[in-house]
Protein backbone atom coordinates (compact mmCIF):
# COMPACT_ATOMS: atom_id res chain seq x y z
CA UNK A 1 0.00 0.00 0.00
CA UNK A 2 2.10 3.07 -1.13
CA UNK A 3 0.05 6.28 -1.87
CA UNK A 4 0.88 10.03 -1.73
CA UNK A 5 0.13 9.85 2.32
CA UNK A 6 3.03 7.14 2.65
CA UNK A 7 5.04 9.12 -0.28
CA UNK A 8 4.97 12.30 2.15
CA UNK A 9 5.48 10.14 5.31
CA UNK A 10 8.50 8.79 4.11
CA UNK A 11 10.32 11.68 2.83
CA UNK A 12 9.40 13.71 5.99
CA UNK A 13 11.21 10.77 8.09
CA UNK A 14 13.99 11.30 5.40
CA UNK A 15 14.60 14.97 6.55
CA UNK A 16 14.12 14.96 9.74
CA UNK A 17 16.74 11.89 9.68
CA UNK A 18 18.72 13.94 7.72
CA UNK A 19 19.17 16.97 9.62
CA UNK A 20 19.78 15.19 13.03
CA UNK A 21 22.24 13.46 11.27
CA UNK A 22 23.55 16.77 9.92
CA UNK A 23 23.85 18.37 13.63
CA UNK A 24 25.06 15.68 14.99
CA UNK A 25 28.12 15.90 12.28
CA UNK A 26 28.41 19.61 12.91
CA UNK A 27 28.64 19.13 16.61
CA UNK A 28 31.20 16.34 16.33
CA UNK A 29 33.45 18.50 14.33
CA UNK A 30 33.40 21.36 16.93
CA UNK A 31 36.63 19.42 18.86
CA UNK A 32 38.74 18.23 15.78
CA UNK A 33 38.46 21.88 14.39
CA UNK A 34 39.28 23.56 18.15
CA UNK A 35 42.00 21.21 18.48
CA UNK A 36 45.01 23.32 17.38
CA UNK A 37 43.38 26.80 19.48
CA UNK A 38 43.64 24.16 22.24
CA UNK A 39 47.50 22.86 21.61
CA UNK A 40 48.21 25.81 21.45
CA UNK A 41 46.00 27.67 24.74
CA UNK A 42 47.10 24.93 27.30
CA UNK A 43 50.42 24.05 25.35
CA UNK A 44 49.91 20.81 25.49
CA UNK A 45 51.47 18.00 22.55
CA UNK A 46 50.17 16.13 20.24
CA UNK A 47 49.79 12.91 22.19
CA UNK A 48 47.34 14.92 24.73
CA UNK A 49 45.46 16.42 22.31
CA UNK A 50 44.17 13.07 21.05
CA UNK A 51 43.19 12.49 24.61
CA UNK A 52 41.10 15.51 23.89
CA UNK A 53 39.63 14.11 20.61
CA UNK A 54 38.59 11.04 22.33
CA UNK A 55 37.34 12.36 25.58
CA UNK A 56 34.81 13.96 23.27
CA UNK A 57 34.17 10.96 21.15
CA UNK A 58 34.10 8.18 23.78
CA UNK A 59 31.01 9.56 25.56
CA UNK A 60 29.10 9.90 22.63
CA UNK A 61 29.64 6.03 21.86
CA UNK A 62 28.91 5.19 24.91
CA UNK A 63 25.85 6.68 25.11
CA UNK A 64 24.19 5.97 21.48
CA UNK A 65 24.42 2.03 22.95
CA UNK A 66 21.98 3.43 25.81
CA UNK A 67 20.13 6.02 23.46
CA UNK A 68 19.19 2.64 21.51
CA UNK A 69 18.14 0.56 24.58
CA UNK A 70 15.99 3.88 25.47
CA UNK A 71 14.27 3.97 21.78
CA UNK A 72 13.37 -0.45 22.43
CA UNK A 73 12.11 0.84 26.10
CA UNK A 74 10.01 4.11 25.18
CA UNK A 75 9.67 3.99 21.08
CA UNK A 76 11.80 5.44 18.73
CA UNK A 77 9.94 8.73 17.84
CA UNK A 78 9.46 9.65 21.54
CA UNK A 79 13.05 9.27 22.18
CA UNK A 80 13.96 11.05 18.75
CA UNK A 81 11.85 13.82 19.09
CA UNK A 82 13.02 14.70 22.78
CA UNK A 83 16.34 13.96 22.09
CA UNK A 84 16.25 15.99 18.91
CA UNK A 85 14.60 18.76 21.24
CA UNK A 86 17.23 18.82 24.08
CA UNK A 87 20.16 18.49 21.38
CA UNK A 88 18.76 21.75 19.81
CA UNK A 89 17.55 23.35 23.02
CA UNK A 90 21.55 23.12 24.45
CA UNK A 91 23.01 23.92 21.42
CA UNK A 92 20.88 27.10 21.44
CA UNK A 93 22.09 28.08 25.07
CA UNK A 94 25.16 27.43 24.30
CA UNK A 95 25.10 29.92 21.24
CA UNK A 96 23.29 32.44 22.93
CA UNK A 97 25.43 32.83 26.11
CA UNK A 98 27.22 35.30 27.47
CA UNK A 99 30.05 33.39 29.21
CA UNK A 100 31.61 30.36 29.07
CA UNK A 101 30.48 28.90 32.12
CA UNK A 102 26.68 28.10 30.23
CA UNK A 103 28.73 26.85 27.34
CA UNK A 104 30.50 24.58 29.65
CA UNK A 105 27.26 23.52 31.13
CA UNK A 106 25.26 23.17 27.86
CA UNK A 107 27.77 21.15 25.73
CA UNK A 108 27.60 17.77 27.43
CA UNK A 109 23.77 18.24 27.76
CA UNK A 110 23.77 18.40 23.93
CA UNK A 111 26.24 15.52 23.31
CA UNK A 112 24.38 13.44 25.28
CA UNK A 113 20.97 14.43 23.73
CA UNK A 114 22.66 14.05 20.08
CA UNK A 115 23.24 10.42 21.08
CA UNK A 116 19.50 9.60 21.04
CA UNK A 117 18.44 11.62 17.84
CA UNK A 118 19.93 9.24 15.19
CA UNK A 119 17.69 6.23 16.79
CA UNK A 120 15.30 6.07 14.32
CA UNK A 121 15.47 2.76 12.28
CA UNK A 122 12.99 0.83 10.09
CA UNK A 123 13.26 -2.24 11.82
CA UNK A 124 10.24 -4.38 13.10
CA UNK A 125 9.65 -4.48 17.17
CA UNK A 126 9.79 -7.41 18.68
CA UNK A 127 6.92 -8.60 20.32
Amino acid sequence: MTGPATTDRRRLVLVAMTLANAMILVDQTAVPLALPDIMQTFGIGTASAQWVLNASLLPLAGLLVLGGRLADLLGRRRVFLVGSALFAGADIAGVSSPGSSSVDGSSPVSRCAGTTAPERRRTPRRR
